[in-house]
Parts: structure tokens; C-alpha cells; sequence
């Protein structure tokens, strides 16, 4: 009998202790003063102790779901998976140009070795061919056409000025035979090869080259349909191509730059290997 009113005593103890504690961690209650056990509980003081144990429990359970809603973190609602629009080893034009600019330097003698011969393996330098005069018209259409590219950290951006290196330029053509088969064919005896508007993808590591030449799309010739339509004679014909190429306008020449840079990251395009690259003294610019 004596150990059964211990054990209630200790019992109460215990509930009475329990209390308090909830009280505590309770902020309501103690800006509200509500110290007293039963009131906090809800109950009489004529309650018994199967009843004040269950109102207590109810009310512990609620005091920690509270608990675990002010402590737990919010979960930040970060980007969608790249997973949504392609793989995470997605092709490298698919990532998001870090920049608001497309970074382009010169290809000299000064910027030569860095840019090209000592490129990093897996890099390439992406070298868009101009003159003087057409400098900013296509220098504009060329950052337009790359942005969407720049978010890879392998490709770099480079122009050449075939005003200070024409001759580096055709001594690297040389080891391209289609490329020069295809120009050797399309110029007159009379006129010079016009490399402006080409881009030369160079992967110094593996010395190799990648070549874009630009294509007219007609985007600019205006002729009457009509005048077209009844233009038979082959000289007639001549007149109208030759027409067509003066017509073309500058920053037009790289239209198609963007799918050509699509197929140079998926390594579809025809390569023409290099066995050294020209020396130092083919585009060092002549005093």
C-alpha cells in the first residue's frame, strides 16, 4: 500500500513536472501569467489523474507540431533540372552565356601562342576573318550569332584583320585543299580570293581547323520577279549573279554562323589537319 502512494505521488510529480515544462515553452501562456497547472491543462482541480494525463498529452502533441513548424527549414525552390530540357551532359550551347557581352580579341603576334598554339587540350579559338572596312558590321553580326555559345568554357572568341595577316591566313588554307579547291573555282584569274566573313575554328591541341564560308541567301537582292522570270539568256544570267554578289550586304555573309557553330560542338563538321601551325613570322605584321 505504501509503495502504490509512493508511485502516485511520484506520478503527479512527474505530470506536475511535465507541466511546467510545457509551460515554459509555452510563450502565451507566460506573457499571460497562466502559472497554475490546472488552468493551463484546462481542468479542475477535481480532476483525476487519467484525466488530467490525457489533457496533457492532447496538449503536448500540439505544443511540439508547433515546435517542428518554427524550426524546420523552408525548402528553397531552386531551378529545374537540367534534366526537363535535355541531359546534364547536354550539349555545351545549351548552357546560359554568363556574360552580357561576347568577349573577341585579336589574333596577333603578341596573342598568337596563347590563343592558339598553347591552347588547352579539349579547347578551341573560334577566329572570325575581316578587313578593316567591314570590322564593325561584322564584328556586330558575329557576337549576335555566338552569345548563345559563350556559356562554354572551351571556346574562345578571336578575329583576324586580313589587312595586317592575309599571308598567315592563306599559308593555313593551304593545308585545307577543298576548301581551296572550292575558291580556286569560284574566283576569276582576275580577282583576288575574298576570305572576309570565313571563320576558322582552330583547335590548337590537336592541330586541326574547322572552316565556315559564308553563303549568300539572297535575304538581299532586290530584282523584280517578272525581270527574273524572263532573264534566259546565259549572259543575262551572269549579269543577275554578278549583281547579286555586289548587293550582298556585309553582316549578311554570316547568317548561318549559328547552325555552323551547332554542328562544331557536335563534331560533324569536316576537319582539315594541320601538321604545324604557321610560324610566328606569317602573322607578324610587316613594318
Amino acid at each position: 500500500m505504501k509503495m502504490t502512494r509512493l508511485r502516485l505521488v511520484f506520478s503527479t510529480l512527474q505530470v506536475v513536472v511535465s507541466i511546467f515544462l510545457l509551460v515554459s515553452c509555452c510563450p502565451a501562456s507566460l506573457a499571460a501569467g497562466e502559472f497554475d497547472p490546472y488552468t493551463v491543462l484546462g481542468v479542475g482541480k477535481s480532476a483525476t489523474q487519467a484525466e488530467v494525463k490525457k489533457v496533457y498529452k492532447k496538449l503536448a502533441r500540439e505544443c511540439d507540431s508547433s515546435d517542428e513548424n518554427q524550426t524546420k527549414p523552408k525548402t528553397k525552390e531552386g531551378p529545374q533540372n537540367n534534366s526537363e530540357n535535355g541531359s546534364p551532359n547536354a550539349n555545351t550551347s545549351s548552357r546560359a552565356p554568363k556574360k552580357s557581352f561576347v568577349e573577341v580579341t585579336e589574333l596577333t603576334d603578341i596573342t598568337y601562342t596563347s590563343n592558339l598554339v598553347r591552347l588547352r587540350p579539349g579547347h578551341m579559338n573560334v577566329v572570325l576573318v575581316l578587313t578593316d572596312a567591314a570590322k564593325n558590321a561584322l564584328l556586330s553580326k558575329f557576337a549576335k550569332e555566338v552569345y548563345s555559345f559563350t556559356g562554354s568554357l572551351t571556346l574562345h572568341f578571336s578575329f583576324l584583320n586580313l589587312d595586317k595577316h592575309k599571308e598567315w591566313m592563306e599559308s593555313l588554307l593551304e593545308f585545307a585543299q577543298d576548301a581551296v579547291q572550292i575558291d580556286s573555282d569560284e574566283d576569276d584569274s582576275q580577282h583576288k580570293a575574298d576570305y572576309t566573313g570565313y571563320v576558322l575554328a582552330l583547335n590548337g591541341h590537336k592541330k586541326y581547323l574547322c572552316l565556315f564560308k559564308p553563303v549568300y541567301t539572297g535575304e538581299d537582292l532586290h530584282m523584280d520577279s517578272s525581270s527574273r522570270a524572263s532573264s534566259s539568256s546565259r549572259d543575262e544570267a551572269a549579269t543577275c549573279k554578278k549583281t547579286a554578289s555586289s548587293s550582298l550586304q556585309i553582316h549578311h555573309k554570316l547568317d548561318r554562323l549559328g547552325l555552323w557553330m551547332e554542328r562544331l560542338l557536335e563534331g560533324t563538321l569536316p576537319r582539315y589537319y594541320i601538321p604545324s601551325w604557321p610560324g610566328l613570322d606569317k602573322i607578324t605584321t610587316s613594318k
